[in-house]
């Protein structure tokens, strides 16, 4: 017998009404985070509860585009080869660098797509040294520092991103 995932469909689908009514009152978006829930099959069933999907790279986004909601692509960096498809792909696109903010930026602003900036709280609440964003070379975002430092002409965010 190979391998399987069982999922109670109507208990999923409670469980993300009951998310979902908590978003409406706290005025928030609900996105589902396919990194740990790639599940397609479960998509009409969530469907009606979320805004959209988070993804962690391409693969995913493309992936989150079969439900046709909105795509939230964040990830430590992106490839130049890569940017054209996720800016047709994803709605919102968040940066993880300065540097990547400035490359890419103006290219997804100028194709429609929502512009982040994940920044790095620069406090810990991880028991786990890779989820640790005070870490050395973390890469979770930009420090408070280096956003002081930082000539925002020209380059436009719609919003943050906090881990």
């Amino acid at each position: 017998m190979k391998p399987q995932y069982r999922i109670d469909l109507d208990q999923l689908a409670e469980t993300a009404s009951i998310a979902k009514a908590n978003a409406d009152k706290l005025g928030v978006k609900l996105l589902m985070a396919l990194k740990g829930f790639p599940l397609p099959a479960a998509f009409p069933t969530l469907a009606p509860y979320v805004e959209g999907v988070t993804a962690s790279g391409l693969f995913e986004a493309r992936l989150g585009k079969l439900m046709g909601k909105e795509v939230h692509v964040h990830a430590p960096a992106y490839a130049e080869d890569e940017i054209d498809e996720l800016c047709e792909t994803c709605s919102h696109i968040v940066f993880n660098s300065l540097a990547q903010l400035e490359k890419f930026g103006p290219i997804a602003k100028a194709k429609g797509v929502s512009v982040g900036l994940r920044i790095n709280p620069g406090f810990s609440s991880a028991d786990c040294l890779k989820y640790d964003p005070c870490c050395p070379d973390s890469r979770f975002g930009v420090m408070a520092e280096e956003l002081e430092e930082f000539d925002a002409t020209g380059v436009e965010i719609d919003g943050i991103h906090v881990h």
